[in-house]
């Protein structure tokens, strides 16, 4: 059974979901998930690459000293003091996004390096082509 509830894992699910809204950018992203296990959705709509998103989120991020990979995996161990802090650098990350976004800036120029790619691809017809010479 996955234990949905400690003492605050509902404050970083729902502290996302109130900042995306407040600064006007939960059209392009929200966290759901179960409180202790919450994934943060991106949507482009139309304008930017899911992709250059996540890439964009997790160099801002990192900056601020979180380490991410858009998922939440939250223990008894993590202190309300930890999820306040990654909700500041959400923050500031978000705010940087809706920057670029109030700007009409192309998002990718803002990525510094190669944006994430997936990890696993759908291959069509494997096998008949590794049996091509």
């Amino acid at each position: 059974m996955v234990q949905q509830s400690g003492p605050h894992f509902s404050v970083l699910k729902d502290g996302f979901n109130t900042l995306v809204a407040d600064l006007g950018l939960a059209d392009f992203f929200q966290c759901i998930g179960y409180p202790c296990r919450t994934i943060v959705t991106f949507d482009g709509q139309g304008k930017y690459h899911d992709l250059d998103m996540k890439s964009f989120m997790q160099q801002e991020l990192l900056r601020e000293g979180i380490l991410w990979t858009a998922y939440h995996a939250l223990s008894w161990s993590h202190k309300r003091e930890d999820i306040d802090f990654t909700l500041n650098a959400y923050e500031v990350a978000l705010k940087k996004f809706k920057a670029v976004h109030e700007k009409g800036l192309d998002l990718r120029s803002q990525i510094e390096g190669t944006p994430v790619r997936p990890v696993f691809r759908k291959v069509a017809d494997f096998n008949s082509y590794s049996r091509k010479k």
